[in-house]
């Protein structure tokens, strides 16, 4: 079979903020990303990135919009989250 591996960085932009990132962004460049392995026909295409989609602010897009570009997506692997303090 034929298999995709897309790697989506979705750490929001660096700043004093960064240790306190606790969520993702998705941003016009990563649908790029999206839609372009969408486009190849392969048996299963799998994403990988930091934040769980639960985190994840679509930006732009609608969450809607979000599911309809994952649609081709056998599956999603993430990261974990974070903990400020125990």
């Amino acid at each position: 079979g034929s298999y995709s591996f897309t790697l989506l960085d979705l750490t929001p932009k660096h700043g004093a903020m960064k240790p306190f990132n606790f969520f993702g962004l998705l941003e016009s460049r990563h649908f790029l990303i999206l839609d372009r392995a969408s486009l190849e026909k392969y048996d299963h295409n799998f994403v990988f990135g930091h934040y769980p989609l639960s985190t994840v602010h679509p930006g732009s897009v609608s969450k809607h919009q979000l599911r309809s570009r994952l649609a081709n997506v056998s599956a999603y692997f993430c990261g974990h989250l974070h903990m400020l303090a125990k």
